[in-house]
C-alpha cells in the first residue's frame, strides 16, 4: 500500500505538549492488485463487483502498528536508535499503537531529544503485505541556566506582599524569544499565582500555611522547564476580625478595578481559605500583656471569630470581583486554571454559601464550563471545576426554594454538560 502522514503543523515540537500524528490515507495504486485484494478480504464477489459498486481499498481491514524511538544526536550521519517508547502506557499514548491516529502525551519524551516514529500499515486477511513509512521529530530545547527565588521568607496572610523573581533564564535559539513566566505555589496541591507573563518576577499575598514556589519558564513554542525555589515560605493567618474582612474586600474591589487580575486571585483565595477557620473561632486571650485577664478590652486586640453572615456575605462579594476582574471569555488553558481555582477556593465551604453566593457561583461554573468547548481543559481545571459542582450541590437547598434551587440545578447540569465536551476538545479518534 501506499500510506500518507499527515504533515506536522508549523511550530517547533515540544515535549510539554501533546504529539499527534495520523495516518491520512491508505491506497493501492495498481488497480487490480486493489480489486484482487477487496475479493479476498470479502468485500466483494468478483472484480467485475468491485468496478460496478466502485469499491476503493480504503475499505480494506488495515491493520497499523507505531513504533517510536528516541534518537542519539551525537552522531549525526546515521540514526542509532537509544531506546524504544512503551506505546502500551496509558502515560506514553493515549491511543495505543495500532490505530491510524496516534497520540504521545505531555511528558513522555526528553525535551531537546529527537524521535523517530515508524507505521507499518498491512491487510494480512486480505493479503497485503506491510508498508513502512518512518519520520523523525526533532524537539525543541527548552529554556535553561536559571533559577527562582523569593523574598521574604515569612510574613502574614493578605499583609505581606511575597516577591518571586525568575533569575538566569536563556535559550540558545533567538527565534524561541521571548520567555515566558509562569509562578506557581504548593502546600498540599499545587496553584497558580498569576498569569502567564512575560515579566521574570511576580508580586504575591499568599494564604496562611508553609509554602514551596516553583516557576514554569516557556519559550513562544510551549518548551518549558520547571524550576523549584530553595527552602520554604512560612505565612502567618491573618486573624481575621470584621474591619479586616472589611479591609481585605476592599482592597479585592480595588484590585478588580483597575484590572490587577493577579492580586483578585491571589486575595480571594488567601480570604476563602481564612474564612474556612474564622467564623465563630474562640476569642484569643492576650495573657502575655494581661496574665490574668479574661475581660473584652484584654480579648478584643486578637479579635474573635466572624459571624456566619459575614463570611456568606464576603464569600458573594468575592464572586462578584471575580467576575468584575474577568473581561470576555477565559483565552487559554493557563487562564481557564487560575480562574478555576479561584472560583473553586470560594465555593469551597457550601455551609457560607448563601442563596444568591450559590446562584452566582453555579452561574460561573457554567460560564466556566463552557469556555473549555473553545480552550479544551487540563486535569488540574478539570479536578477545580468538578470539585466546584460537588460544593455547589453538597448544600441541599436549605437556603433555597424551590425556584432557587432548581435554576441553580439547571446552571450545574449545564456547566457538566458543557465540560463533558470541552474534555473532548482536540482529541482525535482512537482515543
Amino acid at each position: 500500500p501506499r500510506v500518507t502522514l499527515e504533515p506536522l503543523p508549523n511550530g517547533k515540537p515540544s515535549a510539554d505538549e501533546r504529539l499527534v500524528l495520523r495516518a491520512l490515507s491508505v491506497t493501492i495504486d495498481d488497480s487490480a492488485a486493489a480489486a484482487a485484494a477487496l475479493v479476498a478480504a470479502g468485500l466483494a464477489k468478483s472484480v467485475a463487483d468491485v468496478i460496478a459498486r466502485g469499491l476503493s481499498a480504503s475499505l480494506l481491514p488495515w491493520q497499523y502498528v507505531w513504533t517510536a524511538y528516541e534518537l542519539d544526536q551525537s552522531n549525526s550521519a546515521t540514526a542509532v536508535y537509544v531506546r524504544q517508547l512503551n506505546l502500551f502506557d496509558p502515560l506514553v499514548s493515549s491511543t495505543g499503537p495500532d490505530r491510524a491516529n496516534f497520540v504521545l502525551l505531555p511528558g513522555a519524551m526528553v525535551p531537546g531529544a529527537a524521535y523517530a516514529f515508524e507505521l507499518s500499515v498491512s491487510a494480512p486477511f486480505a493479503g497485503v503485505g506491510a508498508e513502512v513509512v518512518r519520520l523523525c521529530v526533532p524537539l525543541n530545547r527548552p529554556p535553561y541556566g536559571g533559577d527562582v527565588v523569593y523574598a521574604p521568607t515569612s510574613g502574614v496572610s493578605m499583609s505581606t506582599v511575597f516577591t518571586l523573581t525568575a533569575d538566569g533564564w536563556t535559550d540558545d535559539d533567538a527565534d524561541d524569544l521571548p520567555l515566558r513566566y509562569s509562578f506557581e505555589s504548593r502546600s498540599e496541591q499545587t496553584e497558580l499565582l498569576g498569569e502567564l507573563r512575560l515579566t521574570a518576577s511576580l508580586d504575591a499575598f499568599l494564604p496562611a500555611g508553609i509554602w514551596d514556589f516553583s516557576v514554569r519558564v516557556a519559550d513562544q513554542y510551549s518548551a518549558a522547564t520547571l524550576a523549584e525555589a530553595v527552602g520554604r515560605c512560612t505565612v502567618a493567618s491573618l486573624a481575621l476580625d470584621e474591619p479586616k474582612l472589611a479591609s481585605v474586600i476592599e482592597r479585592i474591589s480595588l484590585a478588580a478595578a483597575v484590572g490587577e487580575s493577579d492580586t483578585v486571585h491571589q486575595l480571594v483565595r488567601s480570604l476563602s481559605a481564612e474564612l474556612t477557620v474564622a467564623v465563630d473561632r474562640p476569642c484569643a486571650v492576650n495573657t502575655s500583656a494581661t496574665p490574668n485577664a479574661t475581660d473584652a478590652n484584654a480579648t478584643s486586640a486578637f479579635g474573635c471569630g466572624l459571624t456566619i453572615e459575614l463570611a456568606q456575605g464576603a464569600r458573594e462579594r468575592m464572586l462578584e470581583q471575580l467576575e468584575a476582574a474577568q473581561e470576555g471569555d477565559v483565552p487559554t488553558l493557563d487562564s481557564l486554571r487560575i480562574w478555576s481555582e479561584s472560583v473553586a477556593a470560594v465555593l469551597d465551604m457550601p455551609g457560607q454559601l448563601d442563596k444568591v453566593a450559590q446562584l452566582l457561583g453555579a452561574e460561573y461554573v457554567k460560564r466556566l464550563a463552557s469556555s473549555t468547548l473553545s480552550t479544551g481543559i487540563d486535569a488540574s481545571s478539570s479536578l477545580h471545576l468538578t470539585r466546584s459542582f460537588t460544593t455547589v450541590l453538597s448544600d441541599k437547598g436549605e437556603q433555597l426554594d424551590d425556584e432557587a434551587r432548581a435554576e441553580r440545578d439547571k446552571l450545574i447540569s449545564d456547566a457538566a454538560r458543557a465540560l463533558s465536551s470541552g474534555m473532548l476538545v482536540g482529541s482525535v479518534v482512537g482515543e
